[in-house]
């Protein structure tokens, strides 16, 4: 890690990998690209790094030669004083309402990125569908934030299960996916008025769809 005239930039060292073809290097930041198998990676670890970094007004490059390794560089702006950040944080967080919602997701990664994002929240994180209704049962929640697919049951399970049961907390629903909306995907979320954030997030609008939802309910 250096200081910049501007900022701070950090670099990884080389990594001990095979490194990259100069095709994958243009690709890697792509949403949902990824070398490897089937079931073993989802290709959105490194698009929501770099969201992250550009949201925070940073740059992340990478330098890669085949056969020997790749470097990730990072370049993030200079920060306001802490003091000054911490005031302008409490503060935004005083003035905006702080909800209790739980994220449905099978992807670990998902809720860990959804965890530090909404940070100022109380968030229950559950894997399943069937974890989310026994949660729902005991507790209740001001948001429910689902994945659509996942391995056990969908999201549109988990909704008409509560259409049925709680309709309340199906109206507090909002969808994730992160896969190719098919024809019947697409005719469930266009006839209910929930709405369905695309992976990978852009932080700000996670937050302010967040936000307006609690507002509104």
């Amino acid at each position: 890690m250096r200081a910049l005239g501007s900022g701070i930039e950090w670099s990884s060292r080389w990594d001990t990998g095979s490194g990259m073809s100069p095709n994958v290097q243009k690709r890697v930041f792509e949403p949902f690209f990824t070398t490897k198998s089937v079931g073993t990676g989802m290709g959105i670890g490194l698009s929501i790094a770099r969201g992250m970094v550009h949201a925070a007004g940073g740059d992340i490059q990478v330098e890669s030669i085949a056969g020997k390794g790749s470097t990730f560089r990072i370049v993030l702006p200079r920060v306001a004083p802490r003091e000054e950040a911490a005031a302008e944080s409490t503060a935004q967080r005083s003035s905006a309402r702080r909800g209790r919602i739980l994220v449905v997701d099978d992807d670990k990664v998902v809720l860990r990125l959804v965890q530090r994002i909404l940070s100022v929240h109380e968030l229950v994180c559950v894997s399943s569908v069937r974890e989310a209704l026994e949660t729902i049962r005991r507790d209740a929640f001001d948001l429910v934030l689902s994945d659509v697919m996942m391995p056990d049951a969908t999201g549109i399970d988990l909704y008409e299960s509560l259409l049925a049961s709680a309709p309340d907390a199906a109206a507090r629903v909002i969808f994730m996916t992160g896969g190719t909306i098919n024809d019947t995907l697409d005719a469930f979320l266009s006839s209910i008025p929930n709405t369905c954030l695309r992976k990978p997030f852009q932080i700000d609008h996670l937050r302010s769809e967040v936000q307006r939802h609690l507002d509104i309910h």
